[in-house]
């Protein structure tokens, strides 16, 4: 019932056949527009032939709504698939079965999409925390923005901290799944990826785990070499 913003890259006409369609989950909180950040992670994804869609999600960019960072908001990206099927006539779009990518924040909702339900044909996800109380122990200047975020931190913290810790039910992630994150990024550390991927040992058909050595939060240190990590995954599926 709410009315959000969101950005449909496609490459260049030349194709016949319709194209795979890569739903984009965005990092950060409330923002005006994507950032450059935001749109580079992006536009491999165009260059190789795919459609992208990136929701700005409720509360940025002019769209209606609160940005609860994972809690309502969800139904954002859930909705996309019934979006796609209406989007796809005449633009050139396969509807069937998105990919979903998701950086920092943005992965953290894909993991909870993954686990509703969302029928993608594979994941991806750059820099994203896995566990939720781990951030808070790791960067406490989170703590009082979590405050301004959930008004009622205080009395929700167990719940609020369960449903954004994709390490603590793992075993919902039956999606193949493709987890990458710079050794050196400083806003969520590298152990977010290393603990969800050791939960994972028994349970998707297919994930895997890229560490780049130096690299940072978004990754823009290996830009060429995330951008073809991720492409190649989505090919495989």
């Amino acid at each position: 019932g709410l009315r959000v913003v969101a950005l449909l890259e496609r490459p260049a006409k030349g194709c016949g056949t319709a194209r795979s369609v890569v739903i984009h989950v965005r990092g950060s909180y409330v923002v005006p527009e994507l950032s450059p950040e935001s749109r580079a992670l992006t536009a491999g994804f165009v260059r190789s032939g795919f459609a992208v869609l990136s929701p700005l999600l409720r509360g940025s960019g002019g769209s209606e709504g609160r940005d609860e960072m994972g809690g309502a908001d969800l139904a954002d990206v859930m909705a996309l698939p019934a979006l796609l099927r209406g989007l796809a006539a005449g633009r050139g779009l396969d509807p069937e079965r998105p990919f979903l990518y998701g950086e920092s924040r943005g992965g953290m909702m894909v993991f909870q999409a993954l686990r509703d339900g969302f029928p993608a044909r594979a994941a991806a996800t750059v820099g994203a925390f896995t566990d939720f109380d781990a951030l808070l122990e790791e960067t406490p200047w989170l703590v009082p923005v979590s405050h301004e975020i959930w008004p009622d931190f205080d009395a929700r913290r167990a719940e609020i901290g369960l449903r954004r810790s994709a390490r603590r039910w793992a075993d919902k992630l039956t999606t193949p799944l493709l987890l990458m994150h710079g050794s050196a990024d400083r806003s969520v550390p590298v152990s977010h990826a290393l603990a969800l991927a050791s939960r994972l040992a028994s349970g998707p058909p297919t994930w895997a785990l890229r560490i780049f050595p130096g690299g940072n939060h978004h990754l823009s240190t290996h830009a060429e070499e995330r951008d073809r990590t991720a492409v190649a995954f989505f090919a495989e599926h």
